[in-house]
């Protein structure tokens, strides 16, 4: 008994270093494998090689009689291996997929499914009734003025004075970069650029600039109106007495 269990313990040692080798071997294997399929997704190369594989079972198959192994250990646990290979070469290839769709952190423009959005950089509403405030911010030029955006670039206070440092805010980088990336500013923005001296005045052609409004035409014709009334008025008596004479 005391010989059976020496050799046992014997065994279990030989066991506990090869499963040692094994592990670490089936590390370095592993980390190849990955490798493959990071560069065949790269290199946009198929996941599988179906040439290789069989090569690859023959020659294990071989190693395995040679070993005293199971072929058909060997055949599966190939077969492992080539699965693996796909699987990273699919979630190496969904991965990139997911950068070029990224936010702007990523130097590239948002994706709405497959095509690139209509950027706009514009001001969306906060604060209260009366008292205004404003976001600068890069968004999708078909959400709503006041919905979601991507990012916040500056703030926009209408209530300080036009001198005030604080008025107008801008993370002048970002905005930069999203000019970079072909987002359009709106004519406000625009005009707080140029004001910035990061942006070329623009020439604006607005024939319309300083045209009373409806509410003042309507008050400048009652005011002639009301003007003419009382120049009848005072002319009457004049063109009576005249008569008179």
């Amino acid at each position: 008994m005391a010989r059976a269990a020496d050799l046992l313990k014997e065994h279990r040692d030989s066991i506990d270093r090869l499963d040692a080798i094994l592990v670490y071997t089936l590390g370095e294997r592993f980390k190849h494998t990955q490798a493959v399929g990071k560069l065949k997704a790269t290199h946009d190369l198929p996941p599988s090689d179906p040439s290789r594989e069989a090569a690859q079972i023959e020659r294990l198959e071989d190693l395995a009689k040679t070993a005293d192994l199971d072929p058909d250990f060997a055949k599966a646990f190939l077969n492992f291996i080539i699965q693996e290979v796909i699987r990273h070469h699919k979630k190496h290839q969904n991965n990139g997929a997911s950068r070029c769709k990224q936010k702007h952190a990523f130097g590239v423009m948002p994706f709405k499914g497959d095509k690139p959005m209509a950027m706009k950089i514009r001001l969306a509403r906060g604060g209260s009734k009366k008292r205004p405030f404003y976001r600068v911010v890069a968004a999708d030029s078909r959400m709503p003025r006041d919905g979601r955006f991507i990012e916040k670039l500056g703030t926009y206070n209408p209530l300080l004075p036009k001198d005030s440092e604080d008025r107008v805010k801008l993370n002048m980088e970002r905005v930069q970069y999203w000019l970079d990336q072909g987002a359009q500013p709106t004519d406000r923005i625009a005009r707080m650029l140029e004001a910035a001296g990061t942006r070329d005045k623009a020439e604006r052609n607005n024939p319309n600039k300083g045209t009373p409004g409806k509410k003042a035409q309507e008050r400048a014709e009652e005011k002639a109106a009301k003007a003419a009334e009382a120049a009848e008025a005072a002319a009457a008596p004049a063109e009576e007495a005249a008569a008179e004479e």
